[in-house]
């Protein structure tokens, strides 16, 4: 190993051709290290994972949000970059926005967006809403609402920036993350190495943010605590405030459909996650 760091980007081609390959390298080099980046023709954590045990590629870059409870085998999270657009971003056909309701969204109008959780938390707040399925890409979800198959589409803003998606045709809808609950670790880049690397290891600390850290350790150790079939069913977020408190808000669909929510605060992380699972669980 020498004194560079080759960073792949985990979610595939497209992203190394968007603005992270050179927000990456940027941040590396400010911290005197030189590195390459490898595009990927897989975005499968399976397939990232096997060939970063393998030593393809020194360390992966992956979105946290995307990430399972459990890493494989012999990998580990040894640095997180800084947090950006943690929540979801509701986007609008000029027709169908509606200031002044919930969302700026006029009534019955339907929404599209992925899995259980979205759509018990939308229904929460507007049970006038038809929510559908998305189905394709995020690419194809946009596509989806320009020709008018839907009112509005729900997507993550942290994947809506990753590349670089320009909407002037669209209404943008920012929704807190307090009020709709992220997919944990969402809006932050998760460095991956094998766990007895070293030296990638102490070279990547070099751009890590504990602080970020701090707050996704907890998300993350709900998730843990729910178990691995409870991703597409949870949604959590944490913030430290300016005393150094920790908050956090979080949502659970049970195997039977229902929506459970929870906000706890604690002046530590000792068993904040324990108490928040148990709320939810």
């Amino acid at each position: 190993m020498n004194h560079s760091a080759r960073l792949t980007i985990g979610a595939g081609t497209d992203a190394v051709r968007g603005r992270y390959a050179p927000f990456l390298q940027a941040q590396l080099k400010a911290a005197g290290v030189e590195s390459s980046i490898v595009a990927l023709q897989y975005a499968a954590l399976e397939e990232l994972g096997a060939a970063l045990s393998a030593g393809a590629f020194d360390a992966a870059a992956y979105p946290m949000e995307c990430l399972p409870a459990v890493l494989p085998e012999g990998l580990t999270i040894t640095a997180v970059s800084a947090r950006e657009h943690a929540g979801i971003w509701l986007l609008v056909r000029p027709d169908a926005f509606t200031p002044g309701e919930d969302f700026s969204l006029k009534k019955g109008a339907t929404v599209a967006g992925n899995g259980p959780l979205l759509k018990a938390q939308l229904l929460d707040y507007r049970k006038d809403i038809t929510f559908q399925e998305a189905a394709g890409s995020m690419q194809d979800s946009i596509a989806a609402l320009r020709r008018g198959e839907c009112d509005a589409a729900m997507l993550s803003a942290a994947g809506i920036h990753r590349h670089s998606i320009d909407l002037p045709d669209l209404e943008v809808v920012p929704i807190n993350p307090k009020e709709l609950m992220p997919a944990p670790g969402q809006g932050v880049l998760a460095y991956l190495t094998r766990r007895d690397d070293v030296p990638v290891r102490l070279i990547l600390k070099k751009i890590h943010h504990p602080e970020v850290s701090a707050v996704t350790n907890i998300e993350r150790g709900v998730l843990r605590l729910l178990g691995s079939d409870a991703g597409e069913r949870l949604g959590v977020y944490c913030e430290r405030d300016a005393a150094h408190n920790y908050h956090v808000w979080a949502a659970f669909v049970t195997a039977s459909g229902v929506l459970k929510k929870a906000r706890l605060s604690s002046s530590t992380t000792h068993q904040l996650a324990e108490r928040v699972a148990g709320a939810l669980g």
